[in-house]
């Protein structure tokens, strides 16, 4: 005989077990009439939108009654979704016909950013993803993205206005976000923002110059990505970025970030600058000695060389492992190191030799690669 509590167990799990493969059923059930109830509305929202586009094929003005179909339609944040998809499509393919399209559809994206300005964030997130889709400058949307680029409580809007924006292509659109960005003090991830600056549809030089030409108006994290994008798209702003080197009040930040930039874009007159933050860092802030260690292994001269070798000594790690890799990146040999390698100072020794065997590791594989294929070639 099984116990009496033995047997309400068995019987609590029986339940549980029960309840468990009711609800997966139910989740299952759920989902398929769902994506069923998506399909239908995307094959809907397809048939009227082709209907739009056979008209502009066509030399024609979009039907009016359609578009108060679509804007219906386009109320509901099931069917953004799906439009997302639906224009991320065309855009996809270049149609010219759905370009032209919304071209001529002002009117209706500014009846629906007025829709969605007042809607919670996750709704203006959805259709400022949908303007993101559709992969062109709207101006009667430039409002709705200016204000979700500036919404400080969802990284969700800002991104996804931000993204509709580099898609657009517009220079003054991005440039009037970012600068209201700036007067609003908001902060968005630095490397989201360089990314999509890096994605930019227009002529990145161009927008690269305008960023310049309003780098006083910029907070100092878009400064920050300003000068990376600089150097991401090897842009020549080397003479006019040296001054910031030179000013005792640059932020330290965006001082390692123009040190950086010299270090991908070679300047005869940085390597000063860089020889003396090695040496005597600024404000006796270690970061300066390891982006400038860093950044001379692009560099040739004379001084370069023993000023590196005395940074192997530093009492940073940093420094001493940055110093080391450009020693080894410049072709220094063991001949050369003797000095460090055989002197007193083992943590100059230990990371010199650590940076040689990796090189002559990765110089092996490489060898051992090149045999490989041409015996099989």
């Amino acid at each position: 005989m099984i116990a009496g509590w033995a047997w309400t167990l068995l019987n609590l799990y029986l339940v549980i077990s029960l309840c468990a493969i009711l609800f997966d059923l139910f989740v299952m059930l759920t989902a398929d009439a769902r994506q069923r109830a998506q399909e239908r509305r995307s094959a809907t929202l397809q048939t009227l939108l082709e209907g739009q586009l056979t008209r502009v094929r066509e030399g024609r003005e979009p039907d009016e009654r359609l578009q108060m179909d679509l804007f219906r339609r386009l109320r509901h944040i099931d069917n953004v979704l799906a439009f997302c998809d639906l224009a991320d499509g065309y855009s996809a393919a270049a149609d010219p016909a759905f370009a032209r399209y919304l071209a001529q559809s002002g009117p209706l994206f500014a009846r629906l950013c007025r829709r969605y300005g007042g809607s919670q964030k996750m709704y203006r997130a959805s259709f400022a993803w949908l303007l993101a889709s559709c992969r062109q400058d709207i101006p009667a949307a430039g409002p709705f993205l200016l204000a979700c680029a500036a919404d400080r409580r969802s990284i969700y809007c800002r991104e996804n206005a931000l993204t509709a924006l580099y898609r657009g292509g517009s220079q003054d659109a991005v440039i009037r976000a970012l600068k209201r960005m700036s007067q609003e003090d908001i902060h968005h991830s630095q490397k989201l923002l360089t990314d999509g600056l890096l994605s930019f549809r227009g002529d990145r030089m161009a927008l690269c110059g305008r960023l310049w030409a309003e780098f006083s108006a910029l907070s100092p994290a878009l400064r920050l990505v300003t000068v990376d994008l600089m150097r991401f798209l090897n842009a020549d702003y080397r003479e006019e970025l040296l001054h910031l080197l030179d000013d005792a009040g640059t932020d330290d930040e965006l001082c390692y970030a123009v040190l950086r930039y010299y270090g991908r874009c070679t300047y005869p007159p940085a390597r000063a600058r860089m020889l003396r933050f090695l040496a005597q860092p600024r404000r006796g802030l270690w970061e300066y000695a390891a982006v400038s260690a860093s950044a001379l292994r692009f560099y040739r001269g004379e001084d370069v060389t023993p000023a590196l070798l005395a940074a192997l000594s530093d009492h940073n790690w940093y420094v001493r492992y940055n110093a080391a890799e450009s020693l080894v990146f410049m072709g220094l040999g063991e001949t050369s190191c003797a000095a460090v390698l055989e002197g007193a100072d083992p943590y100059a020794a230990d990371i010199l030799r650590y940076m040689l065997d990796r090189r002559r590791l990765a110089d092996s594989a490489a060898a051992e690669r090149g045999g490989a294929s041409l015996a099989h070639a």
